[in-house]
């Protein structure tokens, strides 16, 4: 993916889950200091009660910085029984914004609630008194850097929609565009068709997005995802199939409640980026495996966890080839 063989991609990819994990810790510079020496948080949006808190941290000695922003925590526990649908229709927002960064005229939609984080990218002044752009133009001008983009889960959401936005700005205020790079590890889908279309052009060879096969929001909320979702866990595991939606009258189950989520999303024509970017793993299914609502709800959660993601960059099982190497 590396076209420059500057640093490779398996260790930028390292160090993307790496700073993930200090954005999503509730004692950021704590956790830097004690795991990851060597780097530093040079900026961050300074609320770190923020779901989507993000930081820009950089290793001087290894020439990358790197912008992580968090992911939402799904909520637990799910009080009602469309918990994982109230969580898309509330946290990603159904509804799609006009997204007016792209260069080839067509029409391209983020979610509208992306684009309320893409705002609250924009606008919010951290350290020192700067935006996040203000601290980047300070720091793009040496070409010598890295400069990667990375969030997790609704993050790496938004990982997407900046990365988008950024690789727009002229040159200028964007000199380091060619060293730019996007990595996102559990991401949902940020926008329709015409936005993809428009991302991978921009990333071309450039951007990496790690999805656990048996993890549901990445599949969020593109329609073929969401018929997907309502495949899991059989035969291993709860199946949804069987599984009936507590306190439904007619009786739902979890198989039916996606299918008719995923019809319904049909029409927002939600995708994920270029499938050669996209490198796939496998976790285990985990214990109980009976074919209960709360087991598969379970099931949810821990398959979705960024230890899982860190585990399978850091210490792979899985053999990944460079998910765009053919194309550059």
């Amino acid at each position: 993916m590396n076209t420059e063989n500057r640093m490779s991609s398996a260790q930028q990819c390292r160090y993307a889950v790496q700073v993930c994990q200090v954005v999503c810790s509730p004692t950021p510079e704590l956790h830097i200091k004690n795991h990851m020496p060597g780097w530093n948080i040079v900026w961050s949006s300074l609320n770190i009660n923020d779901p989507n808190f993000f930081i820009v941290a950089e290793n001087v000695a290894e020439k990358i910085y790197v912008l992580a922003i968090r992911g939402s925590v799904m909520p637990v526990p799910f009080g009602k029984w469309a918990f994982l649908g109230d969580w898309v229709l509330e946290d990603l927002n159904d509804a799609l914004a006009y997204w007016p960064y792209t260069s080839d005229g067509k029409p391209a939609l983020i979610s509208a609630g992306g684009y309320v984080g893409f705002t609250n990218l924009l606008l919010t002044k951290g350290t020192g008194g700067d935006t996040l752009l203000d601290f980047l133009k300070k720091k793009n001008k040496d070409l010598s850097k890295d400069f990667v983009i990375t969030g997790y889960s609704l993050g790496g959401n938004l990982a997407k929609v900046y990365g988008s936005y950024y690789l727009h700005l002229n040159d200028a205020d964007a000199p380091n565009k060619r060293y730019t790079y996007l990595y996102t590890f559990a991401a949902p889908s940020s926008g329709n068709t015409a936005f993809n279309d428009d991302l991978n052009k921009k990333f071309i060879g450039k951007q990496n997005h790690l999805q656990n096969t048996n993890d549901a929001v990445p599949y969020y909320p593109v329609a073929k995802g969401l018929a997907a979702t309502a495949m899991l866990y059989a035969p291993d595991g709860p199946d949804a199939a069987v599984i009936v939606i507590p306190n439904t009258d007619p009786a739902v189950t979890i198989q039916q409640f996606y299918l008719g989520l995923s019809k319904g999303f049909e029409r927002f024509d939600y995708q994920q980026p270029d499938p050669r970017s996209i490198m796939k793993f496998t976790n285990p299914i985990v214990a109980p495996t009976d074919s209960t609502f709360d087991n598969w709800k379970n099931q949810v959660i821990e398959q979705h966890k960024l230890d899982v993601y860190a585990n399978e960059v850091l210490h792979p099982k899985t053999e990944h080839a460079t998910a765009q190497a053919a194309t550059v």
